[in-house]
């Protein structure tokens, strides 16, 4: 797909996988993407005893240091399937990318992936 703004991507934030444990996903360089792009979270049904899953993007202008990203936490997920997108604004966003994934309950587990697709600049 190709438009005025330049060629569509997509990039992984994290691969479908099954998580038992808080963690990151892999960082991305943003520098060549502009305006809004969407970020979009794809998870099962978490199992376990009262399990939560609750991911949000941080960014980074070392891709050292991450930090929250204002507003782009998505809806916690629990026990049913939740397929969710959010906006983000890559111009005003830092360099580097990365979700931050919080699992929590007794024996928690969720198969999950989060996926950023934009315009690159031409």
């Amino acid at each position: 797909m190709f438009n005025a703004h330049g060629p569509f991507s997509t990039e992984i934030l994290h691969p479908v996988a099954a998580r038992t444990a808080t963690g990151n996903g892999t960082s991305v360089d943003i520098r060549d993407y502009i305006s809004i792009g969407k970020v979009m979270l794809d998870c099962a049904a978490g199992t376990g005893t009262t399990p939560t899953l609750d991911v949000m993007i941080q960014h980074s202008v070392d891709n050292v240091t991450f930090i929250p990203v204002p507003g782009a936490a998505f809806v916690q997920v629990t026990t049913v399937a939740r397929q969710q997108q959010i906006g983000l604004d890559l111009d005003a966003a830092n360099r580097f990318v990365r979700v931050l994934f919080t699992i929590a309950g007794g024996t928690p587990s969720f198969t999950f992936s989060v996926q950023l697709v934009g315009w690159r600049q031409l």
